[in-house]
């Protein structure tokens, strides 16, 4: 029989979990490009940095953190027009 491996706590109640992986899925149908799309989960669901990513596709780090940026400050309005 395989253990029981327990994820870390992070802090989030499971209500909060599922209300953030709504809003990160409503995000992602949103984003048209392809590379965008691998970037956010690459960077969020898998954990892979940004150098990482970078190097997989071939771009510059700052373009990672470019798309990034940009993508979060999208996914706050998402989110705070999902609030009123």
């Amino acid at each position: 029989m395989l253990p029981v491996i327990q994820p870390p706590s992070d802090g989030f109640t499971p209500f909060e979990k599922l209300f953030l992986r709504e809003t990160f899925l409503n995000l992602y149908k949103k984003i048209r490009e392809p590379i965008t799309k691998f970037i956010i989960i690459a960077y969020f669901e898998c954990g892979y940095s940004q150098d990482e990513i970078a190097y997989i596709l071939g771009i510059s780090q700052p373009i990672v953190v470019k798309i990034i940026k940009k993508e979060q400050i999208v996914l706050r309005k998402l989110k705070s027009r999902e609030q009123l």
